[in-house]
């Protein structure tokens, strides 16, 4: 668009710029239409496969279910392995795993004083493996003074190099 020294849109220029306006507003109005589709689609999707997997509409799923599942995946542990345990009551443990019953599982939490807990399924609402950092750490500190010898190494030879040719 052109416009004068005034900064106006010349006589003849008005209506590409208008009919421009339009196509410009009824694309947009048609891409809000496309967007609110695929949002209906996606919402909808979701309730469907909600009420599938035995979910109510607050998200959770019925007790009776969380606790076979939580006894699956528990059962999958091996027994000692470090984990992090989410209770229904939104407390937070970390421990060890212990012997698994059919109603729930013992752990050892990290603290040496504390005792043993017992924990049952229905009780449970997350669980999943910790793993330690002490072995990640030592490696990252291994490789750190390796990267230096090796820079140090590097440096030493290059100015040496250099002094010969001098």
């Amino acid at each position: 668009m052109r416009a004068d020294n005034c900064g106006r849109i010349k006589q003849g220029q008005r209506k590409t710029h208008l009919a421009r306006g339009r196509v410009m507003y009824n694309s947009i109005i048609e891409a809000r239409k496309i967007l609110a589709s695929i949002l209906l689609f996606a919402l909808t999707g979701t309730l469907a496969t909600d009420s599938m997997l035995g979910r109510s509409a607050n998200g959770r799923r019925d007790q009776a279910g969380d606790a076979s599942h939580m006894r699956e995946l528990v059962t999958r542990l091996p027994a000692g392995a470090l984990i992090e345990v989410r209770l229904v009551n939104s407390e937070k443990v970390h421990g060890h795993l212990g012997r698994v019953t059919s109603e729930g599982f013992a752990m050892k939490p990290q603290d040496p004083s504390a005792s043993e807990r017992f924990m049952a399924f229905i009780d449970v609402k997350s669980v999943k493996t910790i793993q330690s950092t002490r072995g990640r750490v030592a490696g990252l500190i291994i490789a750190g003074v390796l990267v230096a010898v090796v820079v140090v190494a590097l440096a030493t030879y290059l100015k040496f190099r250099h002094n010969e040719g001098a």
